[in-house]
Formats: structure tokens, sequence, C-alpha cells
């Protein structure tokens, strides 16, 4: 009898042993992923198909809220799970949900998963630390309770000790790199948002139509613009559902998070050599302002980033383009320049004057209206027409500094082709130039570092490659110490390096200050850096994908990017 309880218990025994750990369902795990998180729970109104009486149901609720589930999907808390798709419900509840997307959308994958689950998995083999090898190594596998144990034991390290993920593409005489780090948190809330005006007026009649259409509305005062916004609301689906109610003639809507609370950053960079490196402004593809992936495509770009600051549909600050000065300086803020070769970096204020035979004398308006008396310079890169050409006086078509002809500007239609500029005095004779065969345009630089480069745009403020502390340049505190989405340009010794860090979501990228910016320069490999245009213009463009998540949801329209090409 005692020998019969021995094989007896000694069977039991191998049996527990051998038995796999019993299989988890779609429910448990999500609530387990959403408690090692911890996530708040949803007390509203119910969206999900699971019945309230159910265990997990007030985490589904909660996952359709935050957003970590689409709205329109059933979810069947009672199925198995298997172990890809607990990875993916764990990366979207981080907030990293992007990640994935880029993942998907630059890297062939090998088509083993569902598609949807493919990138999530990739994510899990390459973020650091690495998740649970089990989990990776068979993800069309059930999971079991250990594997849960161990995913969940994962996430809790992942918000103490941190986690961080970093990819790199290359392409001929690009660089494209993407950086992520920290476990998001859910905003606050949700807003619905429309497109961006101009003027205050204009944004305040389109709140009043919402509101005759009973859409709660406000404006928000972005980087350039007035944005109308629907909301807020306290969780993503009913954003979601509202945002389908929304009429067509308001445009295309986005759904923005607001506020929350921890710390995550993404950025992305492309390096490319000062040879490839353009600056292509979008009248001269045909419109006033495009969006970046228009101006990419339509250059037949590779590649395509934000650039310096404008106001409506004009440059702020100095531009150069292919050793031609197309706008105006802009106080004394700093720029990056560049030949084909290198970049400079230095004050990006300049004068502009014209020499005729022994006599110099300056140019008082590049592409703007010209006082009585004066001389304006125009050229074709913010339009064909020269249109702010305004009272009676002479132009000179200009090419390569010789002139072509000249004409009265009362009866010009003022058109330049691509290679050519006017030179216009606003007088009623032609005083020196009354005998000129030549006019030669010269560019004074305030600083030296500049004189050599062919293309510059200015920006600012400076902030890596300097002696000391950089300087605020005129700007507010709050463009300096707040933290918004940048756009930086740099050099590593070797390339020309552009930073694109997205900001304004808790559950994706807070953004940075502009120390922090340097520190991410720094880390990046730059030696120089400079601070761009930044906000809802942010967006770096990657054959024909947008790399990062600007901050209004969508593409902010541009009157010149940069272009690599």
């Amino acid at each position: 009898m005692r020998h019969l309880l021995k094989i007896t218990v000694g069977f039991m025994l191998a049996l527990a042993v051998s038995t796999p750990a019993a299989a988890v369902n779609r429910g448990k795990a999500l609530s387990e992923i959403i408690s090692a998180l911890s996530l708040p729970l949803w007390n509203g109104k119910s969206f999900s198909d699971v019945p309230k009486d159910h265990p997990s149901s007030r985490y589904v609720e909660s996952a359709f809220a935050m957003g970590i589930l689409f709205p329109s999907d059933r979810f069947y808390p009672d199925i198995e799970i298997s172990k890809a798709e607990a990875i993916a419900f764990s990366f979207r509840a981080m907030g990293w949900h992007h990640e994935a997307k880029m993942a998907a959308s630059l890297v062939q994958t090998k088509g083993e998963l569902p598609p949807y689950l493919e990138p999530y998995v990739s994510l899990a083999g390459e973020i650091e630390p690495k998740m649970p090898p089990a989990l990776v190594r068979s993800p069309s596998h059930t999971l079991n309770e250990e594997d849960l144990k161990d995913l969940t034991e994962w996430l809790k390290e992942s918000i103490v000790s941190g986690v961080r993920w970093d990819m790199s593409v290359n392409s001929s005489s690009y660089t494209l790199s993407l950086h992520r780090e920290g476990v998001g948190r859910p905003p606050k809330g949700w807003a619905i948002a429309l497109s961006e005006n101009s003027s205050e007026e204009k944004a305040r009649a389109t709140i009043k139509r919402l509101k005759n259409l009973n859409f709660p509305s406000y404006i928000e005062r972005t980087d350039c613009a007035f944005s109308v916004r629907i909301g807020p609301y306290s969780n993503y689906a009913q954003a979601w559902l509202l945002a389908k109610k929304v009429p067509r003639e308001f445009g295309k809507v986005s759904i923005l998070p607001i506020g929350g609370g921890r710390r995550t950053l993404f950025w992305c960079m492309i390096k490319a050599l000062p040879s490839r490196t353009s600056i292509t402004t979008a009248p001269s593809i045909g419109a006033r302002k495009l969006s970046l992936s228009e101006i990419g495509e339509h250059s037949h770009s590779v590649a395509a980033v934000n650039a310096g600051f404008f106001w409506k549909n004009r440059p702020v600050g100095t531009i150069v383009i292919d050793d031609i000065p197309v706008s105006p300086t802009y106080k004394n803020r700093s720029a990056v320049g560049w030949n084909q070769e290198m970049a400079f970096f230095g004050d990006g204020s300049f004068r502009l004057s014209v020499e005729c035979g022994d006599k110099s004398l300056p140019i008082s308006s590049i592409n703007q209206p010209t006082s009585e008396g004066k001389i304006g310079f125009y050229t074709p890169h913010f339009g064909q027409f020269a249109t702010s050409i305004k009272g009676n006086g002479t132009e000179f078509l200009l090419k390569r500094s010789k002139t072509i002809k000249a004409r009265r500007s009362a009866g010009s239609n003022h058109f330049m082709k691509p290679e050519e500029n006017i030179l216009y005095l606003r007088t009623s004779g032609l005083g020196p130039f009354s005998d000129a065969a030549e006019i030669k345009l010269q560019t004074i630089w305030s600083d030296e570092a500049m004189i050599e480069a062919k293309q510059v745009i200015q920006a600012g403020p400076m902030i890596l490659g300097l002696e000391g502390p950089f300087s605020s340049e005129w700007f507010s505190d709050s463009i300096i110490n707040k933290r918004h989405p940048r756009t930086l340009a740099g050099w590593d010794g070797d390339r020309l390096c552009w930073i694109v860090i997205d900001g304004r979501s808790s559950w994706h990228s807070d953004g940075a200050t502009l120390s922090e910016a340097a520190f991410i320069a720094r880390q990046a490999g730059l030696v120089k850096a400079i601070n761009m245009d930044g906000g809802g213009s942010s967006q770096l463009w990657w054959k024909g994908i947008t790399v990062n998540l600007p901050s209004e949801g969508r593409e902010r329209p541009l009157p010149y990017a940069v272009t690599f090409r």
C-alpha cells in the first residue's frame, strides 16, 4: 500500500511538472497589463461589447476609453490570447503604437504573423531591456500564466528603470535614425482638432458655426495660428465617435491628447551630405504654402524636414538659396548655412548692396514692397510674378548679374523666369543705372563664419557649439524653458543632421526645453546645433512617410522646407 502511494504521488508530481501552464484569455491578459502599468480605470459610460458583470469588463472599458483598443473593435474577452497579441496590448498600453507603425513602414517584415501584430513583436526584440525571451521566441503560441507573470513583471520594471529603443535605416547618401524612451501615460482628456486659422476672427467665425450645430468648441493659440478644437472629452472613444459626426465642410479633423503626466521622448534624425541638401520653396512648386509631403513629392526628394520660422506665407529671417538672398534678416539671430562640402553656424544677419561701376548702393527690401527712392530686389523663389512691386519706377531684369532688359514698372507684369531676378529702382529716372551693362550684387555678412555659405536659414537660438551658455536671441521664456516639439539643425563633423523631437503628448513624447534639446543633440553625436521652427511645424518626411507624430495631428502647410535629393 505504501509502495502504491509512492508511485501515485510520484506520478502526480511528474504530471504537475510536465503539464503546461494554463492558457490565458484576452480579458485576463488585458486586465493584468493595465494593472501592471497602474493605468487609471474608467468609471463612465459603457461602450464595449463586454457584459458589465464580466471580470474584465472594467479593464476592457478602460482600454477603449484610453485609446488602447480601437472604438470600432469587438473584444471577445474569453478567447485565448496569443503571445503576439499580448505583446501588442502591452506596447499600446505603454503608448508605443507610433513606434510599431514606423517599424512596419520602414523595415520589411518576415510575414510570419498578421501584419497588425508583427511590428510589435519586432519592437519586443529590439527594445532595451528586451521583453521576456519566451514571448518573443514563439509569438504565435498561446500565452500561459507563466508568460503573463513574466510580462507583467517586465512592465512594472519598465516604469521604474525605463525603456528605450533605437532604429536606423540607411539609404545611399542618407541615414534615418529613430529613438524612443519612457513608458507613456494616458492624457487627461481628448479634443477634436479642426484646421488652423491665420486670424482669430476666422477662428471665432468657425466657433460660432460649430456651436450652432451643438459642438462645444474653443480656440487654442498655437505657434503661428489659431486652432479650433471641439471638446474636450474625458475619453478617446467619445472623441472618436463625435469626430465622425463633424460635417465635411469643416475639413479634415484629428483627435489630440490633452495634458498628462509621465516623461516620454521620441525623436527622429536624418543625416545627409551638404551636397545633397537643398532649400525648396512652396511657390517654386506652384502654391503659397504646401504640406511637407507635397514639397517632398513635387521636388522629387528622398526626404524633407521643416526649416526656419515663418508668418503666414513668408519666412521670418534670412534665407539664401544657391547664393541668392531671398528673405531679409530678422535681428541678429543665429543661422545655419552650408555649401557643397561644409556647414557653417553663426550670426545670420546681412546687408545687401548693388555695385554698378564704381558705385555701391544699399538694397532696402528683398521680395517685399520698396519705399519711394529706394532699391528693391526680387527673386522667383516666392513667386515668379513680383506682385509686391508698387509705384512708378524701373525694373532691371537680371540673369547672372547681367542686365537683360530695363522696363518701366507701370506697364510690367513683373514676371521673372526661374533663373532671373528683378532689381527695382523706385524713382522717376534711371539714376546711377542709366548706362549699366553689368549689375553686381554683394552680400555683406555680419559674421565672417557665413561668408562661404551658399544656402542659409536664419532661426535660433544656437544651442550647441558655443563657448558659454546659449543666448535667448530675443525668444520668449516659454520658447526656451517649456517643453515643445522641436526641430534642430546640426553638424557632426561630416554630415548635416536634422533632428525632429515630438511633443505635447504624454502617451508618445513630451517634447523638450532648449537645454534638453541641446543634450539630445549632443547624445546624437552633434558638435554644433541650432534650434529651428518647432511646435506644430516640426515634421520629418522620408520616402512618402511622415516619420514623427506632428503635435496637431496633421501636417502644417509651410512656405518652404529643407529637401534631400
